[in-house]
């Protein structure tokens, strides 16, 4: 009588693990879980998958049958009722159909030493949501960011300072890194494209209209022919080829940074920031990121704007790993200089020039992925949320945009024009969509 299938299954496993073991030096493998495939007719419900934990860093598949996890990214799978649930294991590799694995009661133990490790090693946020936004409680512990005032303090240091040192730095090509006499520096995007300098100042002025504060202080400059604020520096102004009478974006130096990740919940495919008890659950530094990351997805979506998620999303097609790797143009404060308090672990959005410009002529090409991104989102901050719906009832957010950059800069609007009809319809439009996306979560999640 021939043996039966399981029993087959779990002797080449047991062979499989017992080589590998073999092979690879110091006992690398452990064999943690294997669930087995069920039906219901004729569809398959669940998977046979040997789970198996590597020291090694790499993850991947070993012939289809053997997931090797990194047991760094094991350590952020969540323990619920003595399952692991692979969604939130951090693997891209382990297949979406897989909905949770029996865990050996060895490793239920291990799990169970790391969550209470962690609970005790971190902040936690009671009543984090609230209905489909972030709670009073959390905002409170989010860094307030480049507030009101110290945006009037930069404009008017940046406008009546004298400049004393023009280095390289800020990016590429002209931009430079600037010093005023007081030793304040600010970063100058100079671009030759004019469209440039209107998405990055419009991006900005749109980010402050929604009550963001994550973009750091920018105002429009212009060298002008004797004028006394870069008179000293002009031997360095000739070496950055600026010329007068074009405009070009001053905006405040933020030192102190450190790379920033795209968070676990949006580098899938089952990406997701929906009210959940997971999330209830994660500490309180992970929820500050994660609120600002919703402020992330809302502006971009809203400009266009492919760098930080979208191309990342676009480029998976040819490389799995391309969600990775530090975020592009996004950083986070690690250590809070003197004068810049109340910014340490404030995510900070900069070089947003493609913005509400060149993107819209992309959307042909990206706007799915925006999509996708956007329907990934059910958690908003309050205030970003009143002025979604603000702007999408009074269908004024593009006019709004002009009149607050002229108030600002009265005499720049000379040197930088309003937005194309074109793009403030579209701008319109892609409001009303953000507005859409959470009045469809509230109804999702009403009760």
């Amino acid at each position: 009588m021939l043996p039966s299938k399981s029993v087959v299954f779990l002797v080449v496993i047991i062979i499989l693990n017992g080589v590998l073991a073999a092979v690879l030096p110091g006992g690398r493998f452990a064999v943690i879980a294997t669930s087995k495939w069920r039906y219901r007719g004729s569809r398959k419900v669940n998977v046979t998958k040997k789970v198996v934990a590597t020291k090694d860093m790499e993850t991947k598949y070993f012939k289809d049958n053997i997931l090797l996890l990194n047991p760094q990214q094991s350590a952020d799978w969540k323990d619920t009722n003595g399952t692991l649930d692979l969604r939130t294991a951090g693997s891209r590799y382990f297949k979406p159909k897989v909905r949770s694995i029996v865990v050996s009661k060895s490793a239920k133990t291990q799990q169970k030493k790391r969550v209470t490790k962690l609970d005790r090693a971190s902040n936690r946020v009671d009543g984090a949501i609230s209905s489909v936004f972030w709670s009073d409680a959390l905002e409170k512990v989010i860094p307030a960011g480049f507030t009101q005032s110290r945006l009037d303090r930069w404009r008017d240091l940046s406008r009546d300072n004298i400049v004393v040192n023009i280095s390289v730095g800020c990016g590429r090509m002209q931009n430079r890194v600037v010093t005023f006499r007081d030793g304040v520096k600010s970063c100058v995007r100079y671009r030759q494209n004019l469209e440039q300098i209107q998405g990055e100042i419009f991006s900005y002025y749109l980010s402050r209209l929604l009550g963001m504060r994550n973009v750091q202080p920018e105002n429009i400059a212009v060298l002008t022919e004797g004028g006394k604020m870069w008179e000293g520096v002009m031997d360095q102004v000739v070496d950055a080829e600026w010329e007068y009478d074009r405009p070009f974006v001053l905006a405040e130096y933020v030192d102190g940074l450190t790379p920033a990740y795209i968070p676990a919940e949006l580098r899938y495919a089952n990406r997701s920031i929906h009210p959940s008890r997971e999330l209830l659950d994660k500490p309180e530094a992970e929820l500050v990121a994660l609120a600002q990351w919703s402020d992330v997805i809302v502006l971009d979506y809203l400009t266009g704007n492919v760098d930080r998620v979208v191309n990342n999303m676009f480029n998976e097609q040819w490389n799995m790993f391309s969600m990775e790797g530090p975020t592009h143009n996004l950083d986070k404060v690690a250590v809070e200089s003197e004068g810049r308090e109340g910014t340490r672990d404030l995510l900070v959005f900069y070089d947003n020039e493609s913005g509400l410009m060149h993107s819209y002529r992309l959307l042909d090409t990206y706007s799915s992925y925006h999509d996708k991104l956007l329907k990934s989102l059910c958690m908003f901050r309050t205030k970003t949320a009143q002025n979604i719906r603000k702007f999408y009832e009074n269908n004024n957010i593009a006019k709004e945009l002009w009149r607050t950059f002229a108030e600002r800069e009265p005499n720049m609007s000379r040197y930088v024009p309003k937005l194309p009809t074109k793009n403030e319809a579209i701008l319109e439009k892609r409001i009303a969509a953000v507005y859409s996306q959470i009045r469809y979560c509230e109804t999702l999640y009403s009760q």
